[in-house]
This record gives C-alpha cells, sequence and structure tokens, in this order.
C-alpha cells in the first residue's frame, strides 16, 4: 500500500528498484523529498533539471565492531566527486583567462607546488585539496556549492 501523498507515492515508485523494504523506505523518503524541496527553493541557477545523488547505507543487525570500521561515506563521496572535475594546469600565458590564485587558500596557482589544480562546472580553478577541504564543509548542509558563485558542484560528464 502507497503512502497517501502524491509526492510519497512518485518517490516510492523511483525507488522501487532498490531492494530495500517498504518500511525502511518510509523511513528514508521523507528525508529524499525535504532535500528534494530544498534543492528547488535554491535553485539560484534557475536549472529545469536537477540532480541529486542518494547513498542508501543499511546496517541492521551488524556488529559495534563493524560500524567501527565502516567507511566514512560522505568522504568517499567528495573524493569521488572532486576526482571527477576537470584536471587543468597552471599556464602562465593564458592566466588572463583565470584569476591567478586559488580564492580557498588565497595562493598562487602557478606557483610550482605540487597541488594539482581542478575546474568545476562553473569554470572556476581551485587547488584539488583546497575545493576538497571545502566540499567537506560542506557536509552539514548538503549542499556542495561553488565557493566563488555558489552553484552546485557536480559531477562533470
Amino acid at each position: 500500500m502507497y503512502p497517501q501523498s502524491p509526492t510519497m507515492a512518485y518517490l516510492h515508485d523511483a525507488f522501487s528498484s532498490v531492494p530495500l523494504s517498504f518500511e525502511s523506505l518510509d523511513s528514508i523518503l521523507p528525508v529524499v523529498g525535504r532535500h528534494a524541496r530544498d534543492m528547488i527553493s535554491d535553485n539560484i541557477e534557475g536549472l529545469d533539471i536537477l540532480h541529486m545523488d542518494v547513498i542508501v547505507c543499511t546496517a541492521n543487525g551488524l556488529s559495534e565492531e563493524y560500524h567501527e570500521h565502516t567507511i566514512d561515506h560522505e568522504s568517499v563521496f567528495i573524493s569521488t566527486l572532486v576526482n571527477s572535475l576537470e584536471k587543468v594546469t597552471f599556464n602562465q600565458d593564458a592566466s588572463s583567462n583565470l584569476d591567478d590564485t586559488c580564492s580557498i587558500c588565497l595562493e598562487k596557482l602557478g606557483d610550482g607546488s605540487n597541488s594539482n589544480l581542478v575546474c568545476t562546472k562553473c569554470s572556476h580553478v581551485f587547488h584539488e585539496d583546497c575545493i576538497t577541504e571545502w566540499l567537506q564543509h560542506c557536509i552539514a548542509h548538503q549542499s556542495y556549492s561553488c565557493p566563488l558563485c555558489r552553484c552546485q558542484v557536480t559531477y562533470v560528464d
């Protein structure tokens, strides 16, 4: 039996292929729905299609020892997200197209350091370590945004 609201019925249909019990879906889908509504209301870019990654981890009946050794899924998500960003090299001749400092740490991008540079979909360039740390701070808000323009940092296709 589906929940009463059309939104919950839609979410149950959308998640019907996920191998979870109806009770488990009933407990997580309201949270997914809330985050979806937040994404829509925070859609400052005016996008028609928004992307949401949903990671569901279940741990029913697992020992306390298992919980101590579980993977930090947020860190895995952020690492995967940063790895998907376009890798760039700083070219002194093309620096007029780029701000020559990382807006997170305020250090020069082409200073010869070993830090890799990445470019977001909104074309802002950061040190890979800096954007990783920035996104780690975004976990609490569940909104992974560019520190310059607040566009969503999403996977680069």
